[in-house]
């Protein structure tokens, strides 16, 4: 799938390497401590796939970047699928922690 110049943008300010290819896909940047997933469209279906995807990796830290709209979706969502992730705005200025 093509992305946009805007998630491309997005992805290059994160840290770690770009594009960590994982038998679950591909992470958009990945150190070796934290895992980093941006999700651009509100749609509950992508939120959702990405939010299984990061609780597949083993890795202690694992943040999804959505915009500040769709927080609260995404919130639910992760509370759905138990999943022990940290939500942020695309900024990175507002944050939650879900803990299962």
């Amino acid at each position: 799938m093509q992305r946009s110049r805007q998630h491309e943008r997005l992805k290059s300010r994160e840290q770690g390497r770009k594009e960590k290819p994982t038998t679950h896909g591909r992470f958009d940047a990945s150190t070796r401590i934290k895992v980093i997933e941006i999700e651009r469209t509100g749609s509950p279906q992508r939120l959702r796939h990405a939010i299984q995807k990061l609780k597949k990796s083993t890795k202690p830290q694992k943040i999804l970047r959505v915009p500040q709209h769709d927080m609260d979706k995404a919130t639910d969502i992760a509370k759905e699928l138990r999943a022990k992730l940290t939500i942020t705005n695309l900024s990175k200025t507002k944050r939650k922690s879900i803990k299962r």
